[in-house]
């Protein structure tokens, strides 16, 4: 879901490109299993 956030976010913001992003700061309550300390990774490398 935060894929979807995140491009939803690209998309209102038609002055950023994509690639210009360098940094993705997310957080999440209850991180789990091997991906938990990745969140924001994960869900950038997805948008």
């Amino acid at each position: 879901m935060a894929a979807i956030v995140i491009t939803e976010a690209l998309r209102r913001a038609p002055g950023i490109e994509p690639t210009e992003v360098e940094d993705v700061i997310l957080g999440c309550a209850m991180p789990e299993g091997e991906q938990g300390l990745n969140v924001a990774r994960i869900a950038s490398l997805r948008a």
